[in-house]
């Protein structure tokens, strides 16, 4: 094919009409209809939103995605000096409703993702209503210990803007401007009174006039949306930006939305996939000409990040030096028995049970140097968070609730066998319940831990009680 090209560049070939249509479809596999392929992009956007807290893939069933260190992987390999690397909103996780005794927790997970995200590289973040939850004081302390670039254009406190508007960044030959509003339905309603002085302007007015500062400055302009908006078109069209990135949205976007010269890309809930949108510039390098886009899954097969899984080390040690051990008083009748207990009368259910995965739910923890984290355990023992339950700081802890126990599902069957009532071994009352509601598992086997879970099925196949077969 070589040697017949060279004769066709030099006249000394004439074509039959079959030879000629070959080498037209050759020709059509090897140059792009887009003419771009020739030279890599000028620019490269590598943009995430709602992480929502997920620091890691929990293992707990294969083909899991997401993670900080898969992430951080993936751009460090990737990148260069045309790229830029984005977040629009939504690092940090949900926590006003839970009890203060979990605010130290918080506070430290919270900065292993700030710290991851630096490993990674990122060039600006917006805040998003999960990360102001945790206040300023707090978002902008982790930026200055991180050294992470914090931007808002539409936030303010009584002293004045909370973060700058907006950065200039010169990546490789192209300069970017780049910008971030949040919804001004701010302060929330779900916040506390300590809010009430932090003010929210016009989402769309302070895009559009950030964006038109920034066209003096930047080839390219781009706008982090964190915003419920009903009508994202419309929002993307005023804004005047080159490229808008919204976040606060779980819908995956298969392609780049265009709405008149504005380019619209969302970023993925929980951190399963990282966007990947490659720009070619025309004009002088003032107008993009084409792009090319790709969600990019963070599976198993990306390999792990050694920055990011030093950091998930440390973060480990931290978990078990602390011990944190949370109680909820709500909900719990009686206490627990404990397996051994509830085996003294069935025996059969205990013996299938104790050849099941339930049965050995402790160790998987173990095995990954999680059993310290106290957002696993809930999955991996009895009782963990009510009081007398595995973790329980004034019992001591309950070594034999580790695992997934009979009370776990059933109910608390202390009062049912009463050992501590001498003549009243066997109590008719507060019998645990034999029939497992769907709610009670999908507290664990959920979506994402268990995305391939069928309530109907595993009951129909022996449920906890499927011995060797295990769930």
């Amino acid at each position: 094919m070589v040697s017949t090209m060279r004769g066709i560049l030099s006249g000394r070939f004439r074509l039959s009409r079959s030879t000629g249509f070959g080498i037209f479809l050759f020709l059509l596999l090897i140059i792009p209809s887009s003419g771009h392929a020739a030279a890599g992009p000028d620019l490269t956007i590598f943009f995430s939103s709602d992480t929502r807290g997920m620091i890691r893939r929990c293992g707990c069933t294969d083909g899991q995605l997401g993670g900080l260190s898969a992430r951080a992987s993936y751009i460090k390999s990737h990148r260069n000096n045309e790229t830029l690397v984005l977040d629009a909103g939504d690092t940090l996780f949900d926590g006003l409703d839970d009890p203060r005794d979990r605010e130290a927790f918080y506070d430290l997970k919270a900065s292993v993702l700030f710290k991851a995200m630096k490993i990674s590289g990122y060039d600006a973040i917006l805040p998003g209503e999960y990360d102001l939850e945790f206040g300023l004081k707090f978002l902008k302390k982790e930026a200055a210990k991180t050294g992470n670039r914090l931007i808002c254009a539409n936030l303010a406190t009584a002293s004045g803007q909370a973060f700058p508007g907006s950065i200039v960044k010169k990546v490789g030959k192209v300069t970017v401007g780049i910008t971030g509003v949040v919804d001004d339905k701010f302060p929330y309603a779900t916040f506390p009174s300590i809010y009430s002085k932090d003010k929210v302007a016009d989402a769309l007015i302070a895009a559009r006039r950030e964006v038109l500062a920034l066209r003096k400055k930047a080839d390219v302009v781009v706008v982090l949306a964190h915003l419920d908006v009903s009508n994202q078109e419309d929002f993307a069209r005023k804004s005047g930006a080159d490229v808008v990135i919204f976040g606060d949205d779980g819908g995956i976007l298969k392609k780049p939305l265009k709405y008149g010269n504005t380019i619209v890309v969302k970023g993925f809930y929980e951190g399963k996939l990282i966007g990947r949108l490659d720009l070619w510039l025309g004009h002088g390098g003032k107008k993009i000409k084409s792009y090319r886009y790709k969600a990019v899954r963070l599976g198993e097969d990306i390999l792990p990040d050694p920055d990011v899984e030093e950091l998930l080390a440390r973060y480990r040690q931290e978990l078990k030096e602390k011990k944190f051990a949370f109680t909820d008083m709500t909900g719990l009748k009686g206490y627990f028995a404990g397996p051994d207990m509830c085996g003294k009368c069935h025996a059969k259910s205990f013996h299938n049970w104790s050849s099941t995965k339930h049965a050995r739910a402790f160790s998987a923890l173990v095995n990954t140097g999680d059993q310290y984290d106290p957002e696993c355990l809930p999955c991996h023992v009895t009782g963990y968070g009510y009081p007398g339950g595995y973790g329980d700081g004034a019992k001591g802890g309950r070594p034999d609730l580790r695992n997934v126990t009979c009370e776990d599902c059933h109910g608390a069957g202390g009062l049912h066998y009463n050992y501590e009532i001498p003549g009243n071994y066997l109590s008719p009352y507060n019998v645990p319940s034999g029939h497992v509601k769907e709610k009670v598992c999908t507290r664990c086997h959920d979506d994402y831990r268990s995305p391939n879970f069928d309530f109907n099925k595993y009951k129909q196949m022996g449920g906890a009680h499927r011995g060797n077969n295990g769930p």
